[in-house]
């Protein structure tokens, strides 16, 4: 069984990655538009047989637990199906996105993507 962090910087490696595959695709838009077209407006992973493999790839349990962890601490409350490992994912990817560009990079949602935001992006380790 993986650790917590692992599994954290296992999911964040691969949302980086596609952010830094389709950021381009974003140039002029605001950094939240990006994030609701890239991890809201479609599912992350699509059909549950996808989702499900996936959650087993990184540890199920401890997805559930950082999303447990991320909406406690955003909303209170955790608001998830468990019975739907589309949405798991999804907020996943979504909640890890926004950690990465809005905590880590330091991007405000406001953020206009410019050639700048773009390069700062894709230097991020």
């Amino acid at each position: 069984m993986k650790h917590l962090e692992e599994t954290k910087n296992e999911i964040r490696t691969e949302i980086l990655e596609v952010i830094k595959d389709n950021i381009d695709i974003s140039l002029d838009n605001t950094v939240e538009e990006f994030i609701f077209d890239m991890f809201n407006a479609d599912p992350y992973i699509i059909g549950t047989h996808h989702a499900k493999k996936w959650l087993t790839r990184k540890d199920v349990f401890n997805c559930l637990q950082i999303l447990t962890d991320y909406e406690n601490d955003l909303f209170g409350e955790s608001y998830f199906d468990i019975g739907n490992p589309e949405e798991i994912v999804g907020r996943l990817a979504l909640f890890t996105a926004e950690e990465i560009l809005y905590g880590d990079i330091g991007l405000e949602y406001e953020s206009i993507i410019n050639e700048e935001t773009i390069k700062l992006i894709k230097e991020t380790p």
